[in-house]
């Protein structure tokens, strides 16, 4: 028994990290090694490999330890294994609930909430946890802090170099739709034109017809305000900025780069975030915040959904981060007026990009209460005039374009209501909750904040208003999708990052020995939290892309081209929602067919048949199918080809199918 007590004693100060300075004799060592041989002839099993492959799996553990003999002059360290007793005790738990209480397996995809059950019945991350912790300990004995610090940065690397290798493999090769097509047009409007409005060549033909105006313009476009035919998008203008530099240097191709390099700068600019939030920390405590934050982040299956599409959520981020990383860094300095200036220049970038933005002054504003009244004035002042000096074109913009430097680009401010607030509200909870975002890590998420509070209750405060002022005000828009938030996003990935630091820390340190053995089941469980959370957005990389809105293959993006091909330059050809994607790619002008009555589309088609225009209708969606059923009734309907383009609802034809409209 006293062998046996020892053994166990040995152990926790392994999974604690402890260099235990007794060595283990060999009947403990003897024990130790025919329990995992057991145990990983169990886990043998359950993956359907033969026994003797425990033998094997035993050795391979074994290589680090039989180094450690030579370095620290002890027996084998048989007690860095100790991680492995968890996966034992997941494995006895599956076979527990599947068994005997016949407990049924959890579905799970990418859109499922946290499941508790998933963690004893699924046996894969628990495995890989027991693995990286048991390498952890073997690292820590082998080079101390330098290879915790070590294992960070690779840590770090390779979250960079996933989530750069996924968004770039995997980015979209075209836009179509609404907003990432209204993104990129501005953006070859700017580089090409030096306009950020829209020419619609249509307007001129119609205009004085009678018949309505909008169906030849974009969805995302505003209505014609005039006789130019030239309009705006309703979306801000500042994020077709960096789209169309990257058009400049690189062509088409830099316009689908463009998002995924802003995202990775918007991580970069996290760990900076971090780096400066968690200041006052051990230097150890503080890498492990900052890489277990980019981790987060950068496995966020948000995050990697909309860097794949030309959308500015990512570039929003950036300057939000940025803004917020140098308020907090102007609150431990003495040169209030530059870090006031840097701050303004993110804070007036963030609101050019996305408006909403503006509401970063409310924790600037947090900040600056905590700093010496003068220096507070002086703070803000600089902040104020350097956002205004970087938001002045878009004032102008509005101003000459909507008569009103006030007046925003589009109407949706009227949808924001108190009746928004149980929908929206629904939208985060299914979302933030999910298996793959937080759900698994809400835990943390809280402990998080109540340490951040007890730590500095002033930063914290500057993280809470931020996070809390941008949900408060998005509750109220019914029409709330979870990118409208992802700019918030790196202040949750801290806020965890940091609970699961500052809770294994606490633990170990507690003056209650209940608590101290709590500090390895803890730190076993954020690994198998964080691994279950990232099992399916891992993947991503080595299956086919995910098609997100507005997202094109390169398939698709070569039928655009076709279509130019067969078609003449002075064409017309309506679509659902590849109205702009033929504009851009093909040149051809379009027109939405299911926005007119029956008797409206005649009319139109009319008009361009004696023009001497050919009219077609590209069928892909329930709109366009419905036109050619009408125009059938009043028209030759001619199929031309079929091409792999985009779908937006279901086509009750041949989908993809063009179509001429002949008399």
């Amino acid at each position: 028994m006293p062998t046996i007590q020892s053994l166990f004693r040995v152990h926790l100060d392994a999974l604690a990290l402890h260099d235990e300075a007794r060595a283990l004799t060999r009947g403990e060592i003897g024990i130790a090694l025919a329990l995992h041989l057991a145990g990983l002839g169990a886990v043998c099993r359950y993956f359907n490999l033969p026994l003797w492959s425990a033998l094997l799996v035993l050795a391979v553990f074994l290589v680090l330890p039989a180094l450690l003999i030579g370095r620290t002059h002890r027996s084998l360290s048989v007690e860095t294994l100790a991680p492995l007793f968890f996966l034992y005790a997941v494995l006895f738990a599956r076979v527990l609930a599947m068994w005997i209480f016949h407990t049924p397996y959890p579905y799970q995809d990418e859109s499922t909430l946290a499941n508790v059950r998933v963690l004893v019945l699924q046996i894969e991350p628990a495995a890989i946890a027991a693995l990286a912790y048991t390498f952890i300990i073997q690292v820590a004995r082998l080079a101390h802090v330098r290879g915790l610090l070590a294992l960070l940065l690779v840590l770090g690397i390779a979250s960079l170099a996933w989530f750069g290798g996924e968004t770039w493999m995997h980015r979209t090769r075209g836009v179509t739709a609404t907003d990432p097509y209204a993104y990129t047009q501005m953006a070859v409007d700017l580089a090409t034109r030096g306009t950020l409005l829209h020419a619609f060549p249509l307007f001129d033909a119609i205009k004085d017809t009678g018949i309505k105006w909008y169906p030849i313009e974009h969805l995302g476009y505003r209505l014609f305000g005039d006789l130019t035919g030239n309009v705006a998008t309703v979306w801000p203008p500042g994020g077709a900025i960096a789209l169309a530099i990257a058009y400049r240097i690189f062509g088409e191709t830099g316009l689908y780069l463009a998002t995924p390099l802003a995202a990775l700068a918007a991580l970069l600019a996290t760990a900076w975030l971090a780096w400066e939030y968690a200041h006052n920390q051990a230097r150890l405590a503080r890498a492990a915040i900052v890489t277990l934050t980019v981790a987060l982040l950068a496995t966020s299956w948000e995050q990697v959904d909309r860097s794949l599409v030309p959308l500015v959520d990512v570039q929003a981020q950036f300057f939000s981060v940025v803004a917020i990383a140098l308020t907090l860094r102007a609150m431990r300095s003495n040169r209030f007026i530059l870090f006031g200036v840097l701050a303004g220049l993110a804070l007036g970038a963030a609101y050019f990009v996305r408006h909403t933005q503006v509401l970063l002054v409310i924790p600037i504003v947090f900040a600056a209460w905590h700093m010496p009244r003068r220096n507070r004035v002086r703070f803000l002042l600089a902040t104020a005039s350097a956002a205004l000096i970087v938001a002045l074109p878009d004032l102008v913009y509005h101003q000459q374009n909507f008569g009103s430097w006030l007046t925003p680009e589009s109407n949706e401010l009227a949808l924001f209501s108190l009746a928004g607030i149980t929908p929206s509200a629904q939208v985060i909870a299914d979302r933030f909750f999910a298996g793959n975002e937080f759900g698994y890590l809400v835990p943390f998420f809280v402990y998080g904040i109540y340490r951040a509070g007890r730590t500095d209750a002033k930063k914290l405060a500057v993280l809470a208003a931020w996070l809390i002022g941008l949900v408060a005000f998005h509750l109220f828009y019914p029409a709330l999708r979870m990118r409208d938030l992802l700019p918030e996003f790196p202040a949750v990935a801290l806020l965890i990052a940091y609970g699961i630091v500052t809770a294994i820390r606490d633990l170990r340190a507690s003056q209650l020995a209940i608590l101290r053995l709590a500090s390895a089941p803890s730190f076993f469980l954020a690994l198998l939290l964080m691994l279950t959370r990232t099992q399916f957005t891992l993947q991503r990389i080595v299956q086919p892309a995910r098609v997100t809105f507005g997202y094109v293959t390169a398939a698709q993006r070569a039928s655009f081209d076709q279509i130019a091909a067969l078609t003449p330059r002075d064409a017309v050809i309506g679509s659902v929602m590849n109205d702009g994607a033929l504009d851009l790619y093909a040149q051809r002008a379009t027109f939405r067919p299911g926005a007119w009555s029956a008797d409206e589309l005649a009319q139109f088609v009319a008009l361009m048949q004696n023009a001497g225009r050919r009219v077609y209708v590209l069928d892909d969606g329930a709109e366009t199918s419905a036109a050619r059923r009408d125009l059938a009734s009043r028209y030759a309907v001619q199929p031309i080809a079929v091409f792999d383009v985009p779908l937006f609802s279901v086509v009750d034809g041949t989908a993809g199918m063009l179509y001429e409209i002949k008399n």
